[in-house]
C-alpha cells in the first residue's frame, strides 16, 4: 500500500491465487489522489510503474466480488488491512496474524517473513530479507500456512506460540523515544512542553538533566498525521534517561517495548511515550504479566480453523509497502 493525502494505507496492488497456489489476479491500481510516498523499498512500485493505469478499486474490489462464492474461504495475512483497503466486505475467512504467536507476547502478531521461514522453511524477501514485496508470494505463503495448519490438526494440534526473532533495532533508532495517540490538534511543541515539564517535575539532578535532554531533542514530524512524533536524541543513553525520569508506571505494548502515560499540558488527554527497542536493543521482548489478561484477538478463530473442512480456499493479498518502521 502507499501513502497519499487521504491515507496513509492506500490500496496500490491486489493478487489473487486460488486454493492450489495459481494465479487467478494480479492487477496494479490507481490511487484516487496524488500519492506521497509509494513505499517503493517495500512494494516495489514506483510511479513509472503506474504510467497508463486506469483500474481503480472499486473496479477491482468488483472483480474480486465475482471470482467469490459464499462457499469461497478467504485467506490472508492481517486481512483486515487488506478488506479495509478495498472496501469489501466478506465471510468467511482466515487470517494468519490470528492463528500464531510469541511465547511471553500476547498480543503480539507474528510477521508473514518470519512464520514463512520458521514454519515453511522458506523467505520472501531474498538472502538479505530487504528485497521488495512480492505479492504472489506473499498470497502463496498465507495460504500455505493455512494448509499446513490443517494438515497439523488432526494428529498434533495447532503449532505452539513460536520464540520472537532476535532482531535488534539499530541504534539509531534506540536514540529515539515515540509519542504516539496524541489527541487531534496536538502540536509537536506541545508534546516537547508537556514531555520537558514532566521531567522536571521528577526529584534530582538525573531529571533536570533528562529534562535538558528532551529540549534538545529534534522532533520528527513524519508521522503527524498518524497521531505519532518521534523524539530523536544524540544517543541511546540520552533517550533511556529521558524515559526514566518521565514519572508514571511502566507498561509493556504488544512486542514487549517499554511505554509510559504522560499527560498532554493544558488538555484532558493522555499520550503515550513508548520506547523503540526492548532489552539489549531487541525488537522484540516479554509482555509484562499483568498485561497478558485475555488471549489476543481473533485467536478463538484457531480452534474453528481445525473444524475447517478443506473447500475452496481463496487467497488474497494487497502488495503494500512502508518506510522502515518507526514502532
Amino acid at each position: 500500500m502507499c501513502v497519499t493525502a487521504d491515507s496513509s494505507k492506500e490500496l496500490l496492488q491486489v493478487a489473487l491465487v486460488d486454493q492450489h497456489g495459481k494465479q487467478v489476479l494480479q492487477e496494479l491500481v490507481k490511487p484516487p489522489s496524488e500519492v506521497s510516498d509509494y513505499r517503493s523499498q517495500v512494494t516495489g512500485i514506483t510511479a513509472a510503474d503506474l504510467e497508463g493505469v486506469t483500474v481503480d478499486r472499486q473496479a477491482v474490489a468488483t472483480r474480486i466480488q465475482q471470482l467469490l462464492t459464499p462457499d469461497t474461504v478467504l485467506v490472508g495475512h492481517s486481512l483486515h488491512y487488506d478488506l479495509q483497503a478495498l472496501k469489501l466486505d466478506h465471510q468467511p475467512i482466515i487470517d494468519t496474524a490470528m492463528l500464531f504467536s510469541y511465547e511471553g507476547l500476547a498480543e503480539a502478531t507474528p510477521p508473514l517473513t518470519h512464520l514463512a521461514e520458521q514454519l515453511l522453511g522458506k523467505c520472501l524477501r531474498g538472502a538479505d530479507g530487504d528485497a521488495p514485496h512480492n505479492s504472489l508470494e506473499d498470497a502463496r505463503a498465507a495460504l500455505a500456512l493455512v494448509q499446513r495448519e490443517l494438515d497439523r490438526a488432526a494428529t498434533q494440534g495447532p503449532t505452539p506460540p513460536l520464540k520472537p526473532p532476535e532482531i535488534r533495532v539499530d541504534k539509531g533508532d534506540q536514540a529515539k523515544l515515540l509519542v504516539h495517540k496524541l489527541p487531534t490538534g496536538a502540536t509537536p511543541a506541545a508534546v516537547k512542553f508537556s514531555f520537558v515539564a514532566a521531567c522536571r517535575k521528577a526529584a534530582g539532578p538525573s531529571a533536570v538533566a533528562a529534562a535538558a535532554a528532551v529540549a534538545a531533542a529534534q522532533l520528527d514530524e513524519a508521522y503527524l498525521a498518524k497521531q505519532q512524533v518521534l523524539f530523536v536524541f544524540k544517543n541511546p543513553a540520552l533517550a533511556t534517561d529521558a524515559f526514566s525520569a518521565l514519572p508514571g508506571t511502566v507498561f509493556a505494548d504488544s512486542m514487549g517495548r517499554h511505554s509510559k502515560r504522560m499527560h498532554l499540558q493544558g488538555t484532558s488527554s493522555q499520550v503515550v511515550v513508548r520506547k523503540m527497542a526492548c532489552h539489549n536493543g531487541l525488537a522484540y521482548g516479554r509482555d509484562k504479566a499483568k498485561d497478558r489478561g485475555a488471549k489476543k484477538k481473533g485467536k478463538h478463530n484457531r480452534a474453528a480453523l481445525h473444524k475447517t473442512h478443506r473447500g475452496k480456499v481463496a487467497q488474497q493479498k494487497t502488495k503494500g509497502k512502508h518506510k522502515k518502521s518507526k514502532k
